[in-house]
């Protein structure tokens, strides 16, 4: 009979949260970006990773932590840049708008259900 593997422990998950920090401080000083350090990966796009990329965008251009941070405006401008560069990398194929308050609406009471 095999024996269940236990879940990692909180020492571990501590251990690989400063490994993280670590190797992100790393890369950074030693000029690797995102692009570089995932040349050999397959990653899955999710929406952590879109918001991960919009908050960048609200960094970079706005100098905010936290797209909870940005002005209307400002979450507007990082959404545009975002979906022009998905328009490009997409030819085209990929064409999304800011949803609506009653899209928006209808997602979360989806999610909820």
């Amino acid at each position: 009979m095999d024996k269940e593997e236990k879940k990692r422990t909180l020492a571990q998950n501590r251990s690989l949260h400063k490994m993280c920090s670590d190797a992100s401080n790393l890369c950074i000083e030693h000029g690797i970006d995102l692009p570089l350090l995932i040349a050999s990966y397959r990653i899955q796009v999710t929406p952590e990773i879109i918001k991960d990329i919009i908050r960048e965008t609200g960094r970079t251009k706005f100098n905010k932590e936290s797209t909870a941070d940005l002005t209307t405006k400002e979450l507007q401008a990082c959404f545009e840049e975002f979906r022009q560069n998905l328009i490009d990398i997409s030819g085209g194929m990929i064409q999304i708008e800011f949803p609506s308050y009653l899209l928006t609406k209808e997602y979360e009471d989806n999610l909820f259900m």
